[in-house]
């Protein structure tokens, strides 16, 4: 690594490191790379004292070149300074944690509060009288209303499914009984041939 940065070849670099260099420097060198967490923690701070006093300073200059381009007249440099300013005060912001970038979504699902339910419940009591309008309201609310959020059954919501149900169970029971009377019928039908 070293010899390709340099243009030396590998064998120069070896006789270096085991000619001219210490067995703890040779140390030193291989955990060079590796930090403790403490050293990090240690080293992130350091560098962000570090960062803040040269946005310090370099704002301080900004401030005298603009302070210097007003007194000549430059108000074009003048705004241009400023506006390095401001990016000078935005990056210490947001080192400092003043700022915060990122997005922040808040969902609200009315679904889900009981008062939405309740409201939900009061419009159908009070379309009990026409069924027509309760059907209509019913379907543009399931409409409106997600299949992914769980909510609450109301009770005419329960009464319609069990009438729905039972009309179910009747057609059924319907089909069966006719299905018995053809087999019934058909078999009837196969005897009297032979006969």
């Amino acid at each position: 690594m070293l010899g390709k940065r340099y243009g030396l070849s590998s064998d120069s670099v070896w006789r270096h490191g085991n000619n001219h260099m210490t067995p703890e420097l040779h140390g030193q060198l291989m955990t060079r790379g590796r930090m403790t967490p403490a050293d990090l923690e240690n080293l992130r701070i350091t560098e962000s004292e570090g960062v803040l006093q040269h946005l310090v300073a370099v704002r301080g200059r900004l401030y005298g070149l603009m302070d210097a381009a007003t007194m000549q007249d430059d108000y074009r440099s003048a705004a241009a300074i400023g506006n390095q300013i401001g990016k000078n005060l935005e990056i210490t912001a947001k080192l400092l944690g003043d700022i915060r970038t990122g997005t922040v979504n808040i969902h609200q699902n009315i679904l889900l509060l009981p008062e939405f339910h309740a409201l939900r419940t009061s419009i159908f009591q009070s379309l009990r009288q026409f069924p027509e309008a309760r059907a209509s309201v019913a379907a543009a609310l399931k409409q409106l209303e997600s299949p992914d959020v769980p909510r609450q059954e109301t009770p005419e919501e329960r009464e319609a499914a069990a009438d729905e149900l039972a009309k179910d169970r009747e057609v059924t029971r319907r089909s069966r009984a006719k299905r018995q009377a053809q087999v019934i019928e058909g078999s009837a039908h196969r005897v009297d041939t032979r006969s």
